[in-house]
């Protein structure tokens, strides 16, 4: 029977060995399961550039979509710009002809409005005339009947009066 020594000795190799086969078979294991993560992660890796170049041929369509709807609208504003052009002359057309109209108009009421006023100004001095050579006729009237009045009270006065009366310096007016 082997000794005590023996019997431990074989022990510590024993437990020696198993503990180098655990850890082959942890690496091994390891091994494995870093195969089938890393085969996963490929996996992954090209579903995720699967799904990126669908996303990118969608995204590269769209753009081209984009682009050929902003050319038809370019298009459509640059019509619209020489439309929009074609419109402003017309009016601005319009706008100087109802000006020049408008112009002709005025200058027509200003000539028609002068003449009225010059018309009025010789009705104006006209009746002033008349008016003034009337009241004018009128007023000497008055003045020499006035005189006359003066006169004759003049004369009574003299007769009556030892002083006479001095005929004003002023005539009377009524």
């Amino acid at each position: 029977m082997p000794s005590l020594e023996d019997r431990v000795k074989a022990l510590e190799k024993e437990v020696a060995e198993r503990k180098r086969s655990e850890e082959m078979l942890t690496i091994a294991v390891c091994a494995l399961v870093s195969k089938e993560a890393l085969e996963k992660l490929e996996e992954t890796v090209n579903e995720f550039q699967e799904q990126s170049s669908k996303l990118f041929n969608v995204i590269i369509n769209q753009n081209a979509l984009h682009n050929e709807r902003l050319t038809d609208l370019q298009g459509q504003i640059i019509d619209l710009e020489g439309k929009l052009d074609g419109r402003v002359a017309v009016l601005d057309n319009k706008i100087d002809q109802r000006f020049t109209e408008l112009d002709s108009r005025v200058t027509t009421l200003d000539n028609k409005v002068d003449q009225r006023f010059t018309e009025l100004d010789d009705k104006i001095t006209e009746h002033t005339t008349r008016y003034f050579n009337k009241f004018s006729h009128a007023y000497q009237r008055n003045q020499r009947k006035n005189r006359q009045t003066i006169d004759e009270s003049n004369v009574i006065c003299r007769s009556t009066h030892r002083y006479a009366l001095k005929p004003p310096e002023k005539p009377i007016q009524t």
